[in-house]
């Protein structure tokens, strides 16, 4: 898992499996309290600087991120 842009490996892990295939897709973190503490703490922090962004700069953020999903849709759908 990613918390702050920091990859987090946490001892459990579960993995994804596709029912069509019942293939292995993925393999997630099982995340806890002080996980999910951690990443409400980072995403505070993280909204202070956001909503001091001026608002086109933001605006290409999210137009960055529109199109790269947009890019990997086959894979993420």
């Amino acid at each position: 898992m990613c918390l702050g842009g920091e990859e987090v490996l946490l001892p459990t892990q579960y993995d994804v499996i596709n029912p069509a295939t019942e293939e292995t897709i993925a393999s997630v973190s099982d995340a806890g309290y002080e996980e999910a503490m951690q990443a409400l703490d980072i995403a505070a922090k993280s909204f202070d600087l956001w909503k001091n962004t001026p608002p086109k700069q933001r605006a290409d953020v999210l137009f960055k991120a529109y199109y790269k999903m947009q890019e990997e849709l086959s894979s993420i759908a």
